[in-house]
């Protein structure tokens, strides 16, 4: 645990403060949570109550319906799962405006501790690190991103393979060090009974008192009431049939299990066959863990650390001695998914910015960035799904209607935007845009590792060396209908788009 916890300003425990607040931000979740596990062994040892504290800002980029609905359905869960554990859980929903300015320090003001989640991305590390500076207590941000400690690689990784390699030198010491359910029963059972002290609950009363004074919106009423009330802009609309939370997350974990995991290898790419997991989201908000999704994956495939295969080459199958199935899985959601958050961590001004590219692909880059193009779009264009590509199209639709892009296409749906745009930089502020204000999943470090892998980084140089790409990886909108099983997802979003304009 010492490896995930990131000390933010210089303020010791405070003994004389009546409880530890756990602010949670991105952990949004009660299970396999180092951050509510720190605070809880906090509050233990130091024979204090524990009071749990989710917060969500009204302002914030690309705030819309879309994204509060998920992060509100999410917060309902907790309410109910915290109410379960008997740990007081207090939350506040920001109206219009910034009508939660300076509320943490509030609450804080008779704070031991605040323990809060690390993010490599957005506006989450600025905004703790804001925090820290005005609370009078010691302030813990503590990583739960995922299975990987983001501080215990000292470096970030140039490529998937050479994070593979250190997967496999240390994947013992890594499988000693996962995260269980829940603190220990004990410090819990102790924690039961604090919280239901009279003392405890005086304190949480007390802290519904000064949220009060702020103008938030009631947890407690219609989710689609609570968005209309903190004024977020209404389009892009809440996805149908698309539930956010913890309960939700672990309902598609289960189906993914048993319908799509022995499928995965060999169909996950192919969108009519829907062998996709459908977790991106969910592991965005925090709503599931990778812990949770390693603990469970080795339970089914009756796994021990006695299988993996020496030697550690990086290789990206066989080593770990899973079904092939669960290897693709587990180096998705393992190996190219830490890797861009090991990148954000270590690379946190910058990890957006077209410098951040590695050389070889700036360089070539720039040296076609003159090159004639067919076809030119800006990004209201690209937005409307207004391309002369009906397959290029068909991904927008989908993106702006469903919050995602099937995972292979969505590598086509940003190379075409390269090819497309009057720049490299162009390119890459549209694809940014689009993500981030869509993607039920954007403003994630694995969201930008997939947009920045379009323009070369975790990739290679390869020839021949073309115009506009240079000696960036081509694709192509045929050789991708051609190569996937996707003629009813095709048929589908092109209906769509005909849809819309009748």
């Amino acid at each position: 645990m010492k490896e995930r916890i990131l000390k933010r300003n210089q303020h010791e425990f405070n003994s004389s403060g009546g409880f530890v607040l756990y602010w949670m931000t991105s952990a949004r979740r009660a299970t396999y949570n180092a951050g509510l596990q720190c605070a809880v062994a906090a509050a233990y040892k130091h024979q204090k109550p524990l009071v749990v504290f989710e917060a969500l800002r009204s302002q914030y980029e690309h705030a819309s319906a879309r994204h509060h609905t998920f992060i509100l359905q999410g917060m309902k869960d907790n309410r109910d799962a915290f109410a379960a554990l008997g740990i007081p859980y207090v939350s506040f929903v920001e109206s219009e405006g910034h009508s939660g300015s300076g509320l943490l320090s509030q609450l804080c003001q008779d704070a031991c501790m605040v323990v809060t989640d690390w993010f490599p991305c957005f506006f989450i590390p600025k905004m703790i690190d804001a925090a820290a500076k005005k609370v009078e207590c010691a302030l813990l941000a503590v990583d739960s991103c995922g299975w990987v400690a983001l501080n215990s690689t000292e470096r970030s990784f140039p490529t998937a393979h050479s994070f593979r390699r250190y997967l496999h030198k240390n994947a013992h010491r890594l499988c000693a060090n996962t995260l269980s359910k829940h603190a220990p029963d004990e410090a819990h059972a102790w924690l039961r009974k604090e919280c239901a002290s009279e003392p405890a609950q005086k304190i949480s009363a007390e802290l519904n008192e000064k949220l009060r004074h702020f103008k938030g919106v009631s947890l407690e009423l219609p989710t689609e009431e609570i968005v209309k009330k903190t004024g977020v802009p209404s389009s892009p609309r809440a996805v149908e049939g698309c539930v956010g939370g913890a309960h939700e997350a672990q309902k598609q974990w289960r189906h993914f299990l048993e319908e799509g995991l022995s499928r995965y290898a060999s169909e996950r790419s192919h969108p009519d066959l829907s062998a996709a997991s459908g977790l991106s989201p969910y592991l965005h908000y925090g709503h599931i863990s990778t812990h949770q999704i390693l603990n469970d994956l080795w339970e089914r495939e009756g796994w021990s650390p006695d299988r993996m295969m020496e030697p550690p080459n990086g290789r990206r199958a066989g080593f770990w001695g899973m079904s092939e199935g669960a290897e693709s899985f587990f180096d998705e959601v393992v190996t190219w998914r830490e890797l861009g958050h090991i990148f954000c961590h270590y690379h946190l001004e910058n990890y957006a910015s077209f410098d951040s590219l590695p050389e070889w692909a700036i360089r070539t880059l720039d040296e076609h960035s003159g090159d004639e193009r067919e076809y030119t779009y800006t990004c209201e264009e690209f937005e409307q799904a207004q391309t002369h590509d009906p397959i290029w199209n068909a991904a927008q639709r989908e993106l702006i209607e469903t919050g995602i892009i099937q995972n292979y296409i969505r590598m086509l749906w940003g190379k075409k935007i390269l090819h497309w745009s009057s720049s490299p930089r162009e390119a890459l502020k549209t694809m940014l845009y689009l993500n981030n204000k869509y993607a039920l999943d954007g403003r994630d470090p694995n969201s930008y590792s997939g947009i920045m892998w379009v323009l070369g980084r975790f990739d290679r140089a390869w020839g021949p060396e073309r115009p506009i790409f240079g000696k960036i990886r081509y694709m192509t909108s045929a050789q991708t209908k051609r190569k996937l099983k996707a003629k009813q997802y095709f048929e589908r979003w092109e209906a769509h788009g005909q849809a819309r304009l009748l």
